[in-house]
């Protein structure tokens, strides 16, 4: 389960069976707004998209996290500026 929270510069992940700790945090830049920013992740649950208030583009690989122990941190694997606008919605469609 994956969950962001406004004016925070993570989204995070949590394993259904046990929700006391998220066990992987993905970092995303550009956010310091109460703004609401959309991230999806891809079908095959591979990788997760965020867009941000500065126009960048992050990308995670969410297959290497693993749910044992601590929260793990992952900066963003692929990264790019779309714009220098906001970006609050990304989405990822189906092949």
């Amino acid at each position: 389960m994956y969950a962001a929270l406004r004016l925070q510069t993570s989204i995070y992940a949590w394993d259904n069976r046990n929700v006391s700790v998220p066990f992987a945090r993905y970092d995303r830049p550009g956010v310091g707004t109460n703004q609401r920013l959309w991230f999806d992740v891809d079908p095959t649950g591979g990788w997760l998209v965020s867009g941000s208030t500065n126009g960048t583009v992050s990308f995670h690989d969410v297959t290497g996290s693993n749910a044992e122990g601590m929260t793990t941190s992952f900066p963003a694997n692929h990264s790019f500026t779309a714009h220098e606008g906001e970006l609050p919605e990304t989405s990822l469609l189906a092949p």
